[in-house]
Order: structure tokens, then C-alpha cells, then sequence
């Protein structure tokens, strides 16, 4: 299992215990401003950091899609859509949680 995979299962586990409350607040937050908690938590606890990556240097800057940062992003915006997606479907079809 690879750093994103790892990182999108823990976060299907943090999803799975958050209230409805905690739901709309994910589903309406910009996940950049995840970045410092729910992206810091995936990172540490999805052991991102010691995964090796090649980095890609823009002005003293890693950009590499491979770095913690960027995999943390992308687990967070991938399983926001996921999620907002399938809430939309459950509302039509008149489910609840």
C-alpha cells in the first residue's frame, strides 16, 4: 500500500466517526485551510514523512506530487468529492445518515 492509500484509508476512518455536524463542516471547508490539522494528522499517522520521494525544486520550493504536503492534498480534495458525491446521491434518494 502506497502513502496515498494509506493516507485516503485513515481518512475514510476519521470520516466514518465524524458527526453530521463534522460532515458539513469537511464538505464546506477549502481543504488548503485543512492543511495545518486534518493534512498534519494524515501526514504523521499515514507515516507520509517516511516514504521517499524525489523532490522537484521551483525556487527552493518542493513540488513534487510525491511530497507529504501534496499526497495529504490530495487524499483530502479526492475524498471530498467522494463524499460530496455520495451524500448528493443519498439525498436523492431520500436517505439519511
Amino acid at each position: 500500500m502506497n502513502g496515498y492509500e494509506r493516507a485516503y484509508a485513515l481518512m475514510g476512518e476519521i470520516y466514518n466517526n465524524f458527526s453530521r455536524a463534522d460532515k458539513l463542516w469537511f464538505h464546506a471547508e477549502e481543504p488548503a485551510l485543512m492543511h495545518l490539522s486534518l493534512g498534519m494528522h494524515l501526514r504523521n499517522h499515514a507515516s507520509l514523512w517516511q516514504d521517499a520521494w524525489e523532490p522537484e525544486l521551483i525556487g527552493d520550493v518542493d513540488h513534487s506530487p510525491d511530497h507529504p504536503d501534496a499526497i495529504s492534498n490530495k487524499v483530502i480534495r479526492d475524498f471530498q468529492s467522494e463524499t460530496k458525491r455520495l451524500e448528493a446521491e443519498k439525498r436523492k434518494g431520500g436517505e439519511d445518515d
